[in-house]
């Protein structure tokens, strides 16, 4: 009988150590997953911090690409009604052509006053290869003032130079030509989106855009490297010949 009891209480002794021990293990379990869910409750509010910043990131650069592209629109709205002026000069000039015949004498005073209006233009438009194309009107204003070419042959190359002038408007592309900055010049790699923007960067690895202020057009040297960076992948971009796509551009003042 001693021995039944014996085994008896250390039954219950066992037991009662094995049913003090399952709340002490849940115990244990349960700190861990409140830990775990500090911790998560901790990513959860910096995700959401930091989800909250890309979307006012994201805001803000929509609003300012907005606002770019309206300025964007504003300048080809005023470079398509330049231009628009321009052809309806040259259709009078065609107009006056047939009416005063091979009369150079007479024609001569209409083409050079057309010749100044587009030289005029090209002046106050984005620097894109100026001289080059000043110097095409000034050789067929010389001619024409020299009696070395006819009226109606000087109107022929007038009317080709506009059209030249048109296609620059509708074309984007990548092309050298010297850059000046600070009064020296620099050969520069430059892409340019029609006539209304334009970037560069010199083979010194100055970077820069054509920038309009107050009616005038200047070189604007970019020291930020984000503006590099970007000016690097559409130069990239365009050597590859990739001419769709979303580019990054710097912002470009249009007044």
């Amino acid at each position: 009988m001693t021995v039944y009891v014996q085994r008896r209480f250390s039954m219950l002794i066992g037991l009662a150590l094995l049913i003090s021990s399952v709340p002490l293990q849940a115990a244990d379990n349960v700190d861990k997953l409140s830990e775990q869910l500090i911790k998560l409750r901790g990513e959860v509010d910096d995700l959401t911090t930091e989800l909250n910043l890309s979307r006012e990131e994201h805001k803000q650069r929509m609003k300012y690409l907005y606002v770019q592209q309206s300025d964007l629109k504003a300048q080809q709205a005023h470079d398509i009604a330049s231009i628009d002026r321009l052809q309806k000069k040259l259709a009078e000039h065609q107009q006056q052509v047939s009416e005063f015949g091979a009369d150079s004498s007479q024609l001569k005073p209409v083409l050079l006053k057309n010749i100044d209006s587009i030289e005029d233009y090209i002046r106050r438009g984005i620097p894109y290869k100026i001289t080059e194309r000043l110097s095409a009107l000034e050789e067929l204003k010389t001619q024409l003032n020299s009696n070395v070419i006819a009226g109606q042959t000087a109107a022929n190359r007038l009317w080709a130079i506009v059209e030249d002038e048109i296609s620059l408007t509708k074309e984007n592309g990548l092309f050298r030509q010297i850059v000046t900055i600070n009064n020296e010049e620099y050969l520069s790699s430059i892409v340019r989106v029609g006539m209304m923007l334009m970037y560069f960067k010199t083979n010194d690895g100055i970077y820069g855009k054509a920038d309009k202020k107050a009616g005038e057009w200047r070189y604007v040297v970019l020291n930020n490297s984000r503006d590099q960076d970007d000016i690097d992948r559409l130069i990239d971009a365009y050597k590859k010949q990739i001419r769709t796509g979303y580019f990054e551009l710097p912002s470009a003042s249009i007044l």
